[in-house]
């Protein structure tokens, strides 16, 4: 049984839906506490099947079991000099989790023991540095794609956090971007580059050149469009889901 994990920021919970979209079950709440929410945000899954919850205003990613069940909280190993502080998007590939710190403005990747690996980028509208990045993800190379919504722009960096490009729907990523708050991002097998465009309800695809192979959505409430899209995953048979925050569902293609 697989199951589709969303977070439903407003009511400080985690919602379950197996793959038809039936309703399954739901946890977590309002609260500091374990198990407890103030702003559940970035989600993903490990390959045991645990659930990995980032909670932007704690400051804190949580684990929980596939049931919902609270396991610990994510520990970072030099807990001396903690860096974590205000965890957005979040993905765990290979045994290693990248995640987005709105607040720092930069990207961190840790290894699932809390060892921390990598750290990318800056507060700045420069290459390579971010302003308030929403969601990472990697492609088939292990290049690291940030959504880095305050610059209106996609940044690629290599794997070892070396700035290759960015993407924004002009030639080149230089001129002006066709973004208005880029959110959700996913590359699939091809290597085609996913973008959920947030404030214009459109869904793009650009491929490894950074030039835009399609367009789709538009705002409203039939199927094919959106309203204030957000979140967006690819799996690995390169189906996409979309979170369709005020038409509160979650659109599979």
């Amino acid at each position: 049984g697989e199951f589709i994990y969303v977070t439903d920021t407003n009511n400080k919970q985690v919602q379950v839906f197996d793959t038809s979209g039936t309703f399954v079950f739901k946890f977590g709440r309002e609260g500091n506490g374990e198990g407890e929410f103030m702003f559940p945000y970035g989600i993903t899954g490990d390959k045991k099947g645990n659930i990995y919850v980032a909670d932007m205003y704690n400051g804190k990613i949580s684990i929980f079991d596939k049931k919902g069940k609270f396991i610990s909280y994510f520990k970072e190993a030099n807990e001396n000099n903690k860096v974590i502080k205000s965890p957005g998007g979040i993905r765990i590939f290979n045994d290693r989790l990248y995640l987005t710190d709105i607040e720092l403005s930069k990207v961190f990747v840790f290894d699932l023991e809390g060892k921390k690996l990598q750290e990318i980028g800056s507060p700045g509208t420069e290459n390579g540095q971010l302003r308030a990045p929403n969601a990472v993800t990697i492609d088939r190379d292990d290049n690291i794609y940030v959504a880095d919504s305050g610059n209106q722009r996609i940044q690629v960096f290599t794997k070892d956090g070396k700035y290759l490009r960015n993407v924004n729907g002009s030639k080149d990523g230089t001129g002006s971007s066709v973004f208005v708050n880029p959110r959700g991002i996913a590359v699939d097998s091809r290597g085609i580059l996913y973008v959920v465009n947030n404030l214009t309800h459109f869904i793009y695809g650009f491929n490894d050149k950074g030039e835009k192979v399609f367009e789709f959505g538009g705002m409203g409430d039939a199927n094919e469009q959106f309203y204030l899209p957000n979140g967006l995953f690819v799996d690995q048979d390169d189906q996409i889901y979309i979170t369709d925050t005020l038409n509160q569902r979650v659109v599979v293609y």
